[in-house]
């Protein structure tokens, strides 16, 4: 029997759908020259586009995996269709604004700007608090179709990476800007991901946090070909346990810089 459902099959969609929104945000920048905060006004939809992708992915995988009756369960369902609804919210209006040429976040040069700015706010913690509530119901789940540790590598790093990254956001979104202190204009920054060399940058913890998403099942599945369950499990929690403490190390490196 399969193990897809109507609303994880959507979240299976979306994940295409930004793929495919980030290779076109990606030809865009070849024909596009126009320049945004220092990189091309297209780089914004490439990088949300593929973040997206790999968010509703590793979701939609984390769902499938659960048992029957915690995957068909209403609070499972709503996570679904939120996470899609609130992820092709986000990248929409990226597009938008990229094509527009203005900045989608931390702009409140008008009403319209800064309603959606505020709506935009929302969306992102309504998605990483759809990642939580899946870690939550996988703690309950007794019939998951993977092995505990890579069961409680989903557990530990959807509700810690939800709890990261709301707590990053809320750091940016209060300076209303990516850094801690200032940046000079045209300072060095990291290829592709346009991280600052030059000042703090919150978008590095922040990277950290929505990521420990992805690499604490990873983790768990990697450590399960070469040890035990219970050790191996052992080792996850461990292992998120230090991703959350470099983050935290990150987060506060980055605000202490001046």
């Amino acid at each position: 029997m399969s193990r897809s459902t109507g609303p994880q099959r959507v979240l299976w969609l979306t994940a295409v759908l930004s793929l495919c929104y980030a290779l076109a945000a990606l030809v865009a920048s070849t024909a596009d020259p126009r320049q945004l905060a220092g990189e091309g006004v297209w780089m914004k939809p490439v990088k949300f586009g593929l973040s997206t992708c790999l968010y509703a992915a590793t979701l939609a995988w984390a769902v499938s995996v659960l048992g029957f009756e915690a995957r068909r369960s209403r609070a499972v369902r709503i996570a679904c269709v939120a996470a899609s609804a609130c992820s092709l919210f986000e990248i929409g209006y990226i597009a938008i604004q990229a094509a527009r040429g203005q900045p989608s976040h931390f702009n409140l040069s008008t009403a319209f700007h800064a309603a959606m700015y505020s709506l935009m706010a929302a969306a992102a913690i309504a998605l990483v608090l759809c990642a939580a509530v899946v870690g939550l119901v996988a703690m309950r789940d007794r019939k998951m179709a993977v092995s505990q540790p890579v069961r409680w590598g989903i557990v530990c790093s959807f509700l810690a990476s939800a709890a990261l990254s709301i707590l990053t956001g809320l750091a940016m979104g209060g300076r209303l800007s990516h850094h801690a202190g200032l940046e000079p204009i045209g300072a060095a920054r990291v290829p592709f991901t346009g991280w600052s060399l030059a000042a703090g940058d919150l978008r590095i913890p922040h990277f950290l946090g929505l990521h420990l998403m992805q690499a604490g099942p990873v983790f768990a599945a990697l450590v399960c070909r070469i040890a035990a369950d219970r050790l191996a499990a052992a080792l996850t929690a461990g292992f998120c346990v230090l991703w959350v403490a470099a983050t935290g190390t990150a987060l506060a490196i980055t605000l202490d810089v001046r």
